[in-house]
């Protein structure tokens, strides 16, 4: 469970770190040169901060939990694809099974990682530890996401004439 906080943390760190990274390249700030909108700007800022990264129901919190229901998703059709490639039969991977795995994907993502909250706890912890150890829970996260691309890869054309797509 340490490990699925750790992902969803770094996927929370991951849209801080673009929103902050698309803020400093807007050419729209160039307008914020003129003392007057500076001022403005900096009396928004703290409550634009507020909105973005709150971790009980900022955006980043929302667009992290999008993209850990993406990665249940990725890991279940994956799963799903293995499974078919060992029974050996042809399915058809409908919109139908799509939407059922999301659906099912969200509920799951839902009640174990959103429920009471305790998320919260962990990303308090992931905070207090040493830019070291955080780099170390980056890289291990970036890698359970490009394991999980590679084996969706791999399920799909690992075996193709077992299945087909459409």
């Amino acid at each position: 469970m340490k490990l699925w906080y750790l992902i969803f943390y770094s996927f929370y760190q991951f849209d801080k770190s673009c929103f902050v990274l698309l803020d400093k390249v807007d050419p729209i700030n160039l307008l914020y040169y003129i003392p007057a909108l500076k001022r403005k700007k900096e009396e928004c800022k703290k409550a634009v901060d507020e909105v973005l990264f709150d971790k009980v129901i900022g955006v980043s919190i929302f667009r992290a939990t999008y993209l850990m229901c993406g990665l249940i998703s990725i890991l279940a059709l994956t799963v799903t694809n293995f499974i078919v490639v060992l029974i050996g039969v042809k399915v058809n991977h409908s919109t139908e099974l799509m939407i059922g795995i999301v659906l099912v994907v969200s509920l799951f993502n839902n009640f174990v990682l959103l429920k009471e909250e305790n998320y919260i706890k962990a990303f308090d912890e992931f905070d207090s530890l040493s830019k070291k150890k955080r780099y170390l829970g980056y890289l291990i996260s970036l890698f359970v996401v490009v394991v999980a691309f590679l084996l969706l890869f791999i399920s799909f054309f690992g075996n193709a004439n077992k299945y087909y797509i459409g």
